[in-house]
């Protein structure tokens, strides 16, 4: 039982950082019109969770937007890198909910739950990408491998405690 245990733990130790990976697969959309009222809209329009947003524009068709880009408002810092003009990677400060990666009149739309990077963001077409809009949250923290260890741990350990006491 105590085997069990321990390989649960071990399970649980791995697969919880891997839940943070953010990689996902775009939805896409043959007619994208971003709406008159700036980023904010667009996550609107893309029905994204995120409370601000930030657009990246313009996006250089051959060298891409590498570099670091801070929100005004919140603070969030936005790093691009290995980018061209059609691929890119990003990190962010805060979670990301969503990015919406536009290319001629379409778009791919990254929907996330809460990421802080992603890796290989494409956009529709074979055309370049003309600009980039991350939504995203200021206050959304993902628990601490502690926060939710801790109290798987402690329920194993009651269950251990109990099934031995039954045993005895």
């Amino acid at each position: 039982m105590l085997k069990k245990i321990i390989i649960a733990m071990l399970v649980l130790a791995v697969a919880i950082p891997l839940a943070t990976a953010a990689s996902v697969e775009p939805t896409y959309f043959p007619s994208w019109t971003p709406p008159p009222g700036g980023p904010e809209e667009e996550c609107k329009l893309a029905d994204s969770c995120g409370e601000y947003a930030y657009k990246i524009e313009p996006w250089n068709e051959t060298t891409g937007a590498n570099g670091t880009y801070t929100h005004a408002g919140t603070g969030n810092t936005i790093t691009i890198t290995n980018s061209n003009g059609t691929y890119f990677d990003w990190e962010s400060d805060d979670p990301v909910c969503t990015v919406i990666v536009k290319a001629a009149t379409s778009a791919n739309v990254y929907s996330y739950g809460a990421a802080y990077n992603d890796t290989g963001l494409v956009p529709p077409s074979t055309n370049a990408i003309s600009h980039v809009t991350f939504c995203f949250n200021s206050d959304f923290e993902i628990p601490e491998f502690p926060t939710v260890a801790l109290p798987i741990a402690a329920i194993l350990g009651l269950a251990f405690i109990f099934t031995r006491r039954r045993n005895e």
